[in-house]
């Protein structure tokens, strides 16, 4: 049963088809699930759930591969919504070195909710962990 009403239509069931492939049929389904009960809303929303499904798949396998990615994101987060986020790449890199168990997670966690900038960011950073990041 449609958990909407709304079915495929040729190009849908191809884009379903190559994500099928890629992340295989079981987890497509519950990422459709997913994506339905957070993003549709009715019939305008219909094409934006449907197109959140790759995504979704997709941030699930990366935190299957890595389970502090969604740690890392949360500090990305972080400092994005503070407005001082300046060097995602920089970030990045940074988190996949030193941030691999919750105790570090905590430890940078509390670093970018107190800092003054992106520069005081990266200087309490470089005083915490002796590099120069």
């Amino acid at each position: 049963k449609s958990m909407t009403d709304y079915y495929l239509n040729d190009k849908g069931r191809e884009l379903a088809k190559k994500w099928i492939k890629e992340f295989g049929i079981i987890e497509i389904l519950d990422c459709m699930e997913i994506s339905v009960s957070q993003y549709f809303k009715g019939p305008e929303s219909a094409d934006k759930a449907f197109n959140y499904t790759p995504r979704i798949a997709a941030t699930r396998k990366k935190q299957k591969d890595n389970p502090m990615f969604g740690k890392h994101e949360y500090i990305r987060g972080i400092l994005y919504n503070r407005g001082m986020l300046k060097d995602a790449g920089r970030l990045k890199e940074f988190l996949s070195k030193v941030c691999d168990d919750e105790m570090e997670f905590g430890l940078i966690k509390e670093v970018a909710v107190t800092c003054k900038s992106w520069t005081d960011f990266w200087f309490q950073a470089n005083q915490i962990y002796g590099g120069d990041y």
